[in-house]
């Protein structure tokens, strides 16, 4: 398991819009994790479950005709991944957990 140093993680962070910022930053109180562990390439519940919400965060973001601002490789690269499927597998993960929590 990898992790990014908190320096490099506060320098990832700083590239970033704002908006998406906003929402490491609100995964980051809900899920009690830190921006280093979403980063990072660890798969425990806590840490994927913390990220694929990130993932849904972040693609919620929208223009003001409804449409996703971000694309799915943009979020990919926004959250350290390498590859937009990464992205639809956890919005999905997420949804589903979701549908099973309503």
């Amino acid at each position: 398991m990898t992790y990014p140093t908190a320096q490099d993680a506060r320098a990832h962070l700083a590239r970033l819009p704002a908006g998406v910022v906003a929402c490491f930053q609100s995964v980051e109180r809900e899920h009690g994790v830190v921006a280093r562990e979403l980063l990072s390439d660890d798969r425990c519940f806590r840490v994927a479950h913390a990220r694929q919400a990130l993932y849904a965060a972040i693609r919620a973001i929208s223009w003001p005709n409804g449409q996703p601002r971000y694309s799915l490789p943009t979020i990919a690269r926004f959250c350290g991944r390498l590859h937009h499927t990464t992205i639809i597998h956890g919005l999905r993960a997420h949804s589903g957990r979701m549908a099973r929590a309503a």
